[in-house]
């Protein structure tokens, strides 16, 4: 019998999916807890319909992460810090909310709250420093900062 998921189930298959199951699971257990629907053709098609949506919708998201890749790999972010009199170190290390606000205010680029900004060390020196910036998809993006003073 051919059911369509409305819920995710654990080692059988995720929501949306159309799944071959046998009678006694699907009408004693999937459709009787809510968690399936018998499938029949109006319901397969709906089902392939919201399954294309969503492939384009996540190919649209993945577009727009490769272009944001793109604009960074040719970025170098100036951020200030404040030094000591002899400018040697700072006496602030570079944080994730300064990265934010530079790329926001110099170029106009907005990251999400699931795209991760990693530091391989404390950066307080002045000079060219690599940050790492998550955009998700699996995709890791070197992002070139250059520390000044203010």
């Amino acid at each position: 019998m051919k059911v369509i998921l409305l819920k995710e189930v654990r080692g059988f298959g995720k929501k949306g999916e159309v799944k071959e199951a046998k009678d006694g699971y699907a009408k004693n257990f999937l459709v009787k807890n809510g968690l399936a629907k018998i499938a029949d053709i109006g319901v397969i098609k709906e089902a392939m319909f919201l399954q294309s949506q969503k492939i384009e919708k996540q190919q649209k998201i993945h577009d727009q992460i490769k272009q944001l890749e793109n604009q960074l790999k040719s970025i170098v972010l100036p951020v200030a810090l404040k030094f000591s009199e002899n400018g040697k170190e700072s006496y602030e290390s570079l944080n994730k909310k300064q990265v934010i606000e530079a790329l926001k205010n110099d170029f106009k680029i907005e990251l999400n709250s699931d795209q991760e900004i990693s530091f391989e060390k404390n950066i307080k020196e002045k000079g060219t420093h690599i940050v790492h910036i998550n955009l998700g998809y699996g995709i890791v993006v070197p992002l070139k900062v250059e520390i000044i003073a203010k």
